[in-house]
């Protein structure tokens, strides 16, 4: 049964258990469009690789410039092993964690 998209939106960053887990639902993802710089003339593009401070800048022509700066992610992939024998043995493994 397929669920609608109203019903997929109302659930959209709501906690879920499954077990003792408790886990958040992804968001949907989202793209964004920079009308502001259609037809305009790149100059350059600089990538700022700072640790404060990682950013790409896309420079044009008319002295203006369009700058994304870019967060890092932490993510965890949690996973429950045996190593009584001293070699690891996989017990449960969760599905990967995306922590904002």
């Amino acid at each position: 049964m397929k669920r609608s998209s109203k019903n997929r939106r109302a659930t959209a960053g709501k906690p879920w258990v499954t077990g003792k887990t408790t886990r958040r639902r992804p968001k949907r993802r989202q793209a964004l469009r920079f009308d502001e710089v259609t037809g305009k003339r790149v100059e350059f593009i600089e990538m700022g690789t700072d640790a404060h401070f990682p950013c790409v800048e896309i420079a044009f022509d008319d002295k203006t410039a369009l700058v994304v700066v870019m967060n890092t992610r932490l993510s965890m992939e949690p996973t429950y092993s045996d190593w009584k024998t001293g070699n690891q043995r996989l017990l449960r493994q969760w599905p990967a964690v995306d922590c904002q």
